[in-house]
């Protein structure tokens, strides 16, 4: 008997870090998150387009890379016809955080820095989806990234025909 109290016990206990420890990292990347979107309004003088719906937060040892988009990347689910991103920023975390990229798609770079070039692929990382709620990003989901969830969660995308054929 007295075994399987402690059975309960230590299974209670692990439950209890593990889902402290994903408080504190929620936390975290909600911190960088909000860190990104001061320095976006800080170098172009205003705040986040209103068209930028959702975020998605890739982590790894170095930094944090952050997409802030319009539509579903289609990682967590189905992708949007109409996805875009809007603006992205690259955040080294040692020793402090440090904004080492900010940009749009398809224009020069707001700011690039020397660092900037440890991030690369997102294989590995986790990637956190924050969606828009009346104004404010608010954590939905993680997991580890995989390339794969997109074609999983959308079998039937335009691309899927164009790498079959």
């Amino acid at each position: 008997m007295r075994s399987v109290f402690t059975v309960i016990f230590v299974l209670v206990s692990v439950m209890a870090c593990t889902g402290l420890g994903s408080t504190d990292m929620k936390a975290q990347y909600t911190q960088v998150l909000d860190y990104c979107l001061e320095e976006v309004e800080g170098l172009t003088g205003k705040p986040l387009s209103p068209k930028a719906d959702q975020a998605y937060l890739y982590a790894d040892g170095k930094g944090y890379w952050i997409d802030f988009t319009h539509g579903s990347l289609g990682t967590f689910g189905e992708r949007s016809l109409d996805h875009s991103v809007v603006i992205s920023c690259a955040v080294l975390k040692e020793p402090s955080l440090k904004l080492v990229y900010l940009g749009r798609p398809l224009k020069d770079p707001l700011l690039q820095e020397p660092e900037m070039d440890q991030f690369g692929s997102p294989e590995g990382a986790t990637e956190v989806l924050f969606k828009r709620e009346d104004g404010q990003f608010k954590y939905f989901r993680s997991q580890l990234f995989d390339e794969k969830n997109i074609e999983k969660h959308n079998p039937n995308f335009p691309w899927k025909k164009d790498r079959a054929g």
